[in-house]
């Protein structure tokens, strides 16, 4: 039996989310992201993002003067 070591690129106890303790590698959508995108763990918070529909959704809205 052959033991492969495998080098990581980044440490396993940076994986995951820290509020909820999971060890996944996608987003919960838990924390409040900051201003520029970014969960508490550092990656690009995926419920903070705006895609294609959603911003033609709000350029409709600023072009009707909703709030």
């Amino acid at each position: 039996m052959k033991l492969v070591r495998v080098d990581r690129k980044t440490p396993r106890k940076d994986w995951g989310c820290p509020l909820t303790k999971s060890r996944s590698t996608w987003c919960h959508a838990h924390c409040v992201p900051s201003a520029d995108g970014l969960g508490e763990c550092g990656r690009l918070a995926a419920h903070a993002m705006l895609g294609r529909t959603q911003m033609a959704i709000l350029a409709h809205k600023e072009r009707q003067g909703d709030p």
